[in-house]
């Protein structure tokens, strides 16, 4: 793995994974991060609402748990999944260091528990 300093991206085996942030966050300056906070923020409420949603919509039609959890995630992560798959790019779900999965679970827990 080659990298010039932390939260550079490396290239291993010619794929850009992160190592802990994306390169453009060293380069904002103390008034962007803030907004780089917030913007976060609501991508993870973001995630979660389409999580719920898909739980949602697999709940009237009268799914077990399973399929339940299963839809929910298909619906929170897909999306940015297949973006982001056609853009040529590693997802975000597998790059090092990204929460969305466990965001994703966290909603679906959330809906199920609130039920």
């Amino acid at each position: 793995m080659v990298f010039d300093k932390l939260g550079e991206w490396p290239i291993e085996f010619g794929y850009p994974t992160p190592v802990s942030r994306p390169p453009w966050h060293t380069s904002l300056s103390d008034e962007e991060k803030p907004l780089f906070d917030i913007i976060y923020s609501l991508e993870m409420i973001g995630v979660i609402a389409f999580a719920i949603s898909g739980m949602i919509a697999a709940r009237r039609q009268n799914m077990d748990p399973v399929g339940v959890f299963t839809i929910g995630f298909v619906t929170a992560l897909g999306g940015g999944t297949l973006r982001d798959t056609l853009c040529n790019e590693v997802p975000f779900i597998f790059r090092k260091d990204q929460v969305y999965a466990s965001i994703s679970f966290a909603g679906c827990w959330l809906y199920f528990l609130c039920q």
